[in-house]
């Protein structure tokens, strides 16, 4: 134990400041404003047939442009013809990154094939849980990435305090919370109860 009650406190301090580290990437942040514009009814409009003289022109769908940046955060599958037949009837809560930017991919490359196809994924709701899915895999790595960083920092408390231990054990039995203020509030509340038990 810390002869130092103060420097104690600081380190306690510090652990609880590393664990509030939990953010949003710009990556999270940008497929969260897709879902937005879903949500909102803003993902596309309907351009109607019009007659233009002797000539009619076709009706055509015209995406909201921030749709598409899913295209560049995500790794386009290439072979995604193959790869989505194996997929295809599995759900969607339980397909991977891989998997997802596969089913992605067929969804976006399909449009310049067919008219229609990124609308009819919107109006299902299949887009939407694509994306929302693909926040939930971000927000797991980011949990998995906090612990590691603030595995270094129990390691510090552990040889100053000896108290790493149940720190750590506390830590793993946090569930992946299903979004990053639930994170904030355990990690929050693992730490001022280890913190009442230091003094």
């Amino acid at each position: 134990m810390f002869k130092d009650e103060n420097l104690k406190e600081d380190k306690l301090c510090e652990a609880l400041n590393l664990f509030k580290k939990a953010r949003l990437s710009d990556k999270q942040k940008c497929v969260q404003e897709m879902i937005k514009i879903i949500d909102e009814k803003k993902g596309y409009t309907f351009i109607q047939p019009e007659k233009v003289g002797e000539f009619i022109k076709f009706g055509y769908y015209k995406y909201n442009e921030k749709l598409y940046d899913i295209m560049e955060i995500i790794q386009p599958d290439y072979e995604y013809l193959k790869n989505f037949k194996k997929i295809k009837d599995k759900d969607i809560a339980s397909l991977t990154l891989k998997e997802l930017e596969t089913y992605l991919t067929r969804i976006f490359r399909g449009e310049k094939f067919s008219d229609g196809v990124i609308a009819s994924c919107i109006d299902d709701g299949t887009l939407k849980k694509l994306l929302e899915r693909f926040l939930e895999i971000y927000r797991e790595n980011e949990f998995e990435e906090l612990k590691k960083e603030s595995a270094i920092l129990r390691k510090t408390i552990l040889d100053k305090n000896g108290n790493e231990y149940e720190i750590e054990e506390k830590l793993e039995n946090i569930n992946c919370p299903d979004d990053i203020n639930s994170l904030k509030n355990a990690l929050n509340k693992s730490c001022d109860s280890k913190k009442d038990n230091l003094k």
